[in-house]
């Protein structure tokens, strides 16, 4: 079980940043999450001072059906909520608009788990393709159609991507990342498990940019 860090009197205190090659970070997210897109930039962050980054699905509302609910219907993002948002996002120079459709994201989750069976770079490819599909673009990346455009678009092969999606052969890959993240303490996404050697810290949702910096360089002694 890991230590979960949430707020500046529980992180560790910071000490001489050091080589971070060994820093292991697992985020897990979901594709409709605002807060996850919004993330992606300490993400960044964090891999470029050399941690080592995978990206793990957390499928946060499996009850949505396939073809989506609109925006409307899941009642969970008031005007104050909205707003609240849209300033963190500005803070972190994201780009910030609300989708229409809700969609389900087990077949944008199971794609990347593809992807992944490939390479991490074309999981890594095929994750940023979707989340920018969904909050730029507003596709419906529950559609099997969209997300198999998506890996054309990636170069990476879209029949094959087809039918692992119809067949549902990473369905149960998706099921057991959320499963991990159960057992190490995330219930929600985003979530963030930096682990060096023996040390391992939960960082449940998107912490003050402060908060990961101590982190981290205690992580990086």
């Amino acid at each position: 079980m890991s230590t979960v860090v949430d707020n500046l009197d529980d992180a560790p205190p910071a000490r001489p940043s050091a080589d971070l090659d060994s820093l292991a970070v697992t985020v897990w997210s979901d594709f409709l999450c605002p807060y996850c897109w919004i993330s992606r930039p300490r993400v960044s962050w964090i891999r470029d001072l050399g941690a080592s980054v995978t990206w793990q699905p957390y499928e946060l509302h499996p009850e949505i059906p396939p073809a989506g609910i609109p925006a409307t219907a899941f009642g969970r993002l008031g005007a104050s909520r909205r707003d609240d948002l849209t300033a963190l996002a500005a803070e972190e120079g994201v780009a910030l608009r609300f989708p229409d459709r809700i969609p389900n994201t087990r077949r944008a989750h199971e794609a990347v788990e593809w992807a992944r069976d490939l390479s991490a770079e074309a999981a890594l490819a095929m994750h940023e393709a979707i989340f920018v599909a969904y909050w730029e673009q507003e596709l419906d990346i529950g559609a099997i159609p969209v997300v198999v455009t998506l890996a054309q678009e990636q170069n990476l092969p879209a029949a094959m991507l087809e039918k692992a999606l119809e067949t549902g052969d990473f369905s149960r890959n998706v099921d057991e990342a959320r499963a991990g993240a159960l057992l190490q303490g995330a219930t929600g996404a985003p979530s963030f498990l930096l682990q060096r050697n023996d040390a391992v810290f939960l960082m449940p949702g998107i912490q003050p940019r402060e908060l990961f910096a101590r982190v981290v360089a205690r992580l990086g002694t």
